[in-house]
């Protein structure tokens, strides 16, 4: 397995989103993200998104939707971080990086920072492309009911009550300081989130691109 370097093109010219798989994006219109900055889909948002990137770290995921990653891999640049997983079918269209048990998201472009899921991943590569302003989308890290993703393509999370949101969750704190450290403004513009890191705004607050900018970060 090659593994690759995060470098250029840099995302320092527009707003990055983050679409995530929360349930509060149920019903909505992603086509609204078109030309509204770079547009990251992490695991199954990125075959829903109008994104020039797919992220995932997801074993079963992967194993599940190998065929399409492959097909998203050769229109889209796609980042699979799984470390040396031999057993995962492997996607020759995709990018592999290596990842490190680290605190907080890596600066060196060589390695990403495990922090156990796909959207944190995200967040990482996000910060090493020279995002100077990232909107996370469906980071919800809880359920709604017994929903917990805003579609119903993983059978094998059959039991919401199962995830570790909880402690997922946690691995954003020093990511945040780091973020915040770095002048670079991430906001949540996930309703029910239980990330408390990073300043909540609306769905449409987070699609009028022109105001952004006038949104300060707590």
């Amino acid at each position: 397995m090659k593994f690759e370097t995060i470098k250029s093109p840099y995302w320092d010219d527009a707003p990055v989103y983050i679409v995530g798989g929360g349930p509060s994006l149920r019903g909505f219109d992603f086509s609204r993200l078109k030309g509204k900055g770079h547009v990251v889909g992490v695991n199954r948002a990125m075959f829903d998104c109008p994104c020039e990137c797919g992220v995932s770290v997801d074993h079963q995921f992967i194993t599940n939707f190998s065929n399409s990653l492959y097909d998203f891999g050769c229109n889209h640049t796609l980042y699979l971080a799984v470390g040396e997983a031999p057993r995962l079918p492997h996607v020759s269209s995709a990018m592999y990086l290596r990842t490190v048990y680290a605190s907080g998201l890596s600066l060196d472009p060589e390695f990403l920072h495990k922090g156990s899921t796909s959207g944190y991943a995200a967040l990482g590569i996000a910060l090493l492309k020279r995002a100077r302003m990232i909107i996370l989308l469906g980071y919800d890290y809880s359920t709604d009911g017994p929903v917990h993703h805003y579609h119903s393509d993983y059978p094998w999370y059959n039991k919401a009550s199962d995830q570790s949101w909880g402690r997922w969750s946690l691995k954003y704190g020093p990511a945040a300081c780091d973020c915040l450290s770095l002048g670079v403004k991430v906001l949540n513009a996930s309703p029910n989130s239980v990330l408390p890191y990073f300043k909540k705004i609306t769905l449409e607050e987070a699609l009028d691109v022109a105001s952004l900018s006038a949104v300060d970060q707590d």
